[in-house]
């Protein structure tokens, strides 16, 4: 997980990164993005979940 990414971000691809997730959908002023960060932490996360189970084997019905 990043804060954003800026410029050139995708060279981290090529240093081995699989996935990149960002924490803002834009830049924003500090007291800003600290009131949104348990929002902004929580939706990356469903995001990053939401991805690793892509993966997941289930079980049949």
């Amino acid at each position: 997980m990043t804060g954003a990414l800026g410029d050139g971000a995708e060279v981290l691809y090529d240093e081995g990164f699989a996935a990149i997730f960002p924490v803002l959908c834009r830049l924003a002023p500090l007291d800003e993005v600290l009131a949104d960060g348990a929002t902004n932490i929580s939706r990356t996360a469903r995001n990053i979940g939401a991805v690793l189970s892509l993966g997941a084997v289930r079980p049949s019905a």
